[in-house]
Parts: structure tokens; C-alpha cells; sequence
């Protein structure tokens, strides 16, 4: 929980782009396509991730540690970019969206 409340007081990797757009999350689901992510380049943490959460559905993502529970979350709140896959909140791709922490977007 601390390391949760702590993420929020981190600078994030990227940037709004100026044609960011808010998010007006009505409806819609969240979802990760064939994402793979890593800090560094020689060590993968997500390698071809793809699920769906549908509207109005919660989700448990289990596993052990270091097995990149924490690394969906920062990705879904662009703390940094997959790269490459897509995540998308309704019909928009996350990248294109502005941040959801820590910035003026609200969801």
C-alpha cells in the first residue's frame, strides 16, 4: 500500500503531447493488447500481456513478485509506454489520452 501511495509522488517518464486529449470515461472497458514492456532493454517485464476488463467489471491481477502487477498499473496511469501493444480505455488508445494521475485528467 505504501509503495501504491508513493507512485503518486513520482515524476512520470512521458509527457502530455499537446493534442492530449481528457478522458470522459463513460462505459467502455479497459484493455491490454499484446503489450510488452521492460525497464531496461535486456529484461522484459511484460511479454505479450493481452486482457479485458469489461464495463462496470473489477479485476484481481495475482502473481508473484517482480511479476509485473505493479508494472500494469503504471502503464494504465502512463507512469511510462509500453512498448509496443496497445491499451486502450473505450474506444482511445491510452497514449493518446492525457495522464490519469497526477495531471488535470479525470476519470
Amino acid at each position: 500500500m505504501k509503495a501504491m501511495f508513493q507512485s503518486f509522488e513520482e515524476s512520470p517518464e512521458i509527457k502530455d503531447g499537446s493534442v492530449a486529449k481528457s478522458l470522459n470515461l463513460i462505459g467502455g472497458c479497459i484493455e491490454f493488447r499484446d503489450v510488452h514492456f521492460g525497464y531496461l532493454r535486456d529484461r522484459k517485464i511484460l511479454d505479450g500481456v493481452s486482457f479485458v476488463v469489461p464495463t462496470r467489471r473489477s479485476v484481481a491481477i495475482v502473481g508473484t513478485s517482480e511479476s509485473g502487477k505493479w508494472t500494469i498499473l503504471r502503464l494504465l496511469f502512463r507512469f511510462f509506454n509500453a512498448d509496443s501493444g496497445a491499451l486502450k480505455m473505450g474506444v482511445k488508445l491510452i497514449h493518446s489520452l492525457g495522464r490519469l494521475v497526477g495531471g488535470a485528467t479525470a476519470w
